[in-house]
């Protein structure tokens, strides 16, 4: 399984730099969304935690599939974004592209390291951007973690 380390000033920091109409553009390509023939496919993720304490850190598990095939050697990215003092979700931040999959079509992400603020909650997401007239896009569900 490849494995990929993501400190908070990479990962989070720099995931929240960007846009929502950059992580849409991302997450649904021109050049992959209306190709004929295209298999449909499907991200899975999950998080070690659904809790973690302030500064601690936690992993992420994505598998990637078209139907029952895993997909190997495909690049996905992790988005965050952060619940508001006002209790609105803010902007999915940037892209940030993880490992390969490997043979079995999974990727983990360690060391991610959810915002301070007992309380505070993070959503995360992996989005793949499909392949040009063999797979679809597609995006997991989110997961949101809570610093208790």
């Amino acid at each position: 399984m490849a494995i990929t380390k993501y400190s908070r000033p990479v990962a989070l920091a720099v995931g929240l730099a960007a846009s929502a109409a950059t992580a849409l553009a991302i997450a649904v390509p021109a050049s992959a969304s209306g190709t004929p023939g295209a298999k449909p496919t499907q991200l899975i993720l999950k998080a070690t935690k659904a809790s973690v304490a302030p500064m601690h850190k936690m992993s992420l598990a994505a598998t990637l599939k078209s139907g029952h095939q895993p997909l190997a050697n495909e690049q996905t990215c992790l988005q965050n974004r952060t619940k508001t003092s006002t209790g609105s979700w803010g902007p999915w931040g940037a892209c940030v592209n993880l490992a390969l999959t490997d043979t079995n079509g999974q990727v983990q992400v360690t060391g991610v390291v959810p915002r301070n603020g007992k309380g505070t909650k993070e959503q995360f997401e992996v989005v793949f951007p499909g392949v040009s007239g063999q797979y679809k896009p597609s995006h997991s569900a989110i997961i949101t973690v809570t610093t208790s």
